[in-house]
């Protein structure tokens, strides 16, 4: 159980670090007191990829919570749930422009 919940974490990583984009001009994010609400306010290109390496900040938990506190030592003693683990609307629209800036377009 412990070495598939590690592969799905791993991916879950991997994900998050799996944008793309270009040259970047942006503001300060705005954080909300909900999990998962912060707002990037910027265009995100290919030079933003992958996110979760080159702006980690931008990744808010909640809480006071960033990506740090995932670890298998948190997963196992119930710190991380479901909730923790879901994409932001903010980074989402920030995955989708590295996307675009990379040449990728949606039907």
């Amino acid at each position: 159980m412990a070495n598939e919940l590690e592969a799905l974490i791993r991916q879950i990583v991997s994900e998050i670090e799996g944008a793309k984009g270009n040259t970047t001009q942006y503001s300060a994010p705005h954080t909300s007191s909900t999990p998962n609400t912060t707002v990037v306010d910027r265009v995100v290109t290919i030079k933003d990829y992958p996110i979760a390496k080159k702006h980690p900040e931008w990744i808010d938990l909640g809480q006071g919570r960033d990506l740090s506190h995932i670890t298998m030592d948190n997963v196992m003693a119930g710190h991380i749930t479901m909730d923790d683990l879901k994409i932001s609307p903010s980074i989402l629209k920030a995955q989708g422009q590295i996307a675009k800036a990379g040449g990728s377009r949606s039907n």
